[in-house]
């Protein structure tokens, strides 16, 4: 009789796409993107596997026929990636790692974590956003730009992370002078008994400008120091200005250091008195040290003389 009976309404939430992150984080856990790291350093990789919108998801049959995995395509000749912290954490901070598999590529450089059950896992996950972290650690050689994406895959989708990015920094290169009462360098020539010379030296900071000091760095020795020798120069570290320590600007800085002076056995060491305060500050600039001494009336031969730069145990 032209009467109209409709059905109840069905409603579906479309679901946006995934959006997993990436960082890179320090051994501090401070955020070090777009930061240097150094030779050495330990880095930890950690990725967003974000199951977050999967919530009210029901699977189907074919959805749990295809890959879902979350995967690292990582630089292998600049890090060496250490397997044995790769770990996966839920919303929570429970370790679930032991509910995938894990297949790692370390000639490569690629890893990919797939569920052992599927259908288990993303059940118990979906709704969650988990945490896939792994450490490496920069290599001796490293040089250029580090970068890192991680990658995760729906339902035979790719869904790929921001891009983090590290530049390694280059080694320290200080360097060596000699010079006389004038100022004039005089490597290579000859000096007279109880003439007065001075050595200067470069604390190399400058390629630090963008690094974020850990806990565990800072614990360690940042120094730098000469070894003289005492049999063909006298010094006396106790004159004023007979040590002294300037930065960029060629302002005297030295009552930031301690120092540490053997007359006897012809060596001397200077160290940041606050090692945090004073890396912040003049990370990214070159110091100049100099020291004065006086060829002996005595002495022979030649004159040799290096000086040491200590950064983080590493001289």
């Amino acid at each position: 009789d032209g009467h109209g009976y409709k059905t109840n309404t069905v409603t579906n939430h479309v679901e946006p796409n995934p959006a997993p992150v990436k960082v890179v984080v320090n051994s501090d856990g401070t955020n070090i993107d777009k930061t240097s790291v150094s030779h050495g350093q330990t880095v930890t990789y950690t990725g967003t596997w974000d199951l977050s919108e999967l919530a009210n998801h029901v699977f189907t049959k074919e959805e749990l026929s295809h890959n879902w995995s979350f995967d690292d395509d990582y630089d292998q000749t600049k890090i060496t990636a250490n397997q044995k912290t790769l770990k996966v954490t839920d919303k929570s901070g429970k370790d679930i790692t032991s509910q995938l598999d894990v297949n790692w590529n370390d000639k490569d450089g690629k890893w990919v974590v797939t569920p052992k059950d599927k259908a288990k896992f993303l059940e118990a996950y979906k709704g969650q956003k988990l945490t896939v972290s792994f450490n490496s650690v920069v290599k001796a050689d490293a040089t250029g730009d580090l970068t890192n994406t991680m990658n995760q895959v729906n339902d035979d989708q790719g869904y790929k992370t921001n891009t983090v990015t590290n530049h390694v920094e280059n080694d320290p290169k200080p360097v060596k002078v000699v010079v006389n009462s004038d100022g004039t360098d005089i490597d290579n020539t000859t000096v007279s008994h109880n003439q007065e010379v001075t050595y200067t030296g470069t604390w190399d900071l400058s390629e630090l400008a963008n690094h974020k000091f850990t806990k565990d760095e800072l614990a360690k020795a940042w120094t730098f120091d000469d070894d003289y020798d005492q049999t063909k120069l006298d010094v006396d570290l106790k004159v004023k200005d007979a040590i002294t320590l300037t930065d960029a600007k060629g302002n005297n800085i030295f009552d930031q250091v301690t120092l540490a002076w053997s007359e006897k056995g012809g060596s001397w060491s200077i160290s940041p008195t606050d090692k945090a305060k004073f890396l912040e500050t003049y990370k990214g600039q070159k110091l100049t040290v100099s020291f004065k001494a006086t060829v002996k009336g005595d002495a022979t031969g030649t004159i040799a003389n290096t000086m040491s730069q200590t950064n983080e145990d590493h001289g």
